[in-house]
């Protein structure tokens, strides 16, 4: 079983999916993954695809996530399943997150007039790490200022109509954050996965892509990061994390 190509400090967070079915104390090593969930069918029965490549089968789970969701995942393995199936592994979880997953916003296919360009946001994050590419998804952590009050703060990653790519061939997206007012008491954790898979499409004929990542900091300050979009189906590094200081509840939308 590989390990995770990226681990998290995770606490119980608002937003975590607890399982109360699962072995107080499991005899097998728990492990830490994030993947993404396989099921066009929306049905209970689907496989997480971890992003090392493995094909998992819970066997505990009540909840069934949408297709293309990604989630973190501790979990047991509870059988190693032969070949022919379609999974690699049963596993119990003990602990599932939910990644806010969502699409690139882009203003040419969506005009915004200025009231909707405010309401995506022009607050500051207090960190952004190094984003990183698995599953044709771009995947970042940060770190945003909030009271744990349970407002959903708004994270989008935008692409205006000319940036698509822009002069210098690359692609430049907006990493846009909209507290909606809540108070700056606390540094809180947060992840995003943003889907390429419109930009696959795109540039189909490319072999790779750079995109290269804005994000305001406080300070009136930006963070710029560059990342390989490599088409053939390679992954990137693994990034660069944020420390988890407060995540108790922090929401996302």
């Amino acid at each position: 079983m590989k390990t995770t190509t990226k681990l998290f400090c995770l606490a119980a967070a608002a937003a975590a999916l607890a399982f109360t079915g699962c072995k107080n104390e499991p005899a097998e090593p728990v492990y830490r993954t994030i993947g993404t969930v396989l099921n066009p069918d929306k049905v209970s029965d689907y496989i997480l695809l971890s992003d090392g490549g493995e094909r998992l089968k819970p066997l505990n789970s009540p909840y069934v996530p949408e297709h293309r969701q990604r989630l973190i995942a501790d979990f047991y393995i509870t059988e190693e399943m032969g070949e022919g199936s379609d999974y690699d592994y049963g596993i119990e979880y003990t602990y599932l997150y939910e990644i806010l997953t969502k699409g690139i916003f882009n203003v040419e296919l969506n005009p915004v007039t200025e009231a909707q360009e405010d309401s995506i946001g022009h607050d500051a994050f207090v960190q952004v790490g190094k984003p990183w590419i698995a599953s044709d998804f771009l995947n970042v952590e940060f770190l945003v200022r909030s009271s744990n009050s349970g407002i959903k703060h708004f994270i989008n990653l935008v692409a205006y109509a000319d940036s698509v790519p822009a002069t210098d061939g690359k692609v430049h997206l907006q990493l846009r954050h909209h507290s909606k007012g809540d108070l700056p008491n606390y540094d809180s954790w947060g992840i995003a996965a943003f889907d390429l898979l419109p930009l696959r499409e795109q540039f189909a004929t490319a072999d790779s892509l750079n995109i290269v990542v804005h994000a305001p900091l406080y300070g009136e300050k930006e963070t710029v990061q560059e990342v390989v979009y490599r088409l053939g189906g390679e992954e990137t590094d693994e990034g660069e994390s944020v420390a988890a200081t407060t995540l108790s509840s922090l929401q996302l939308e």
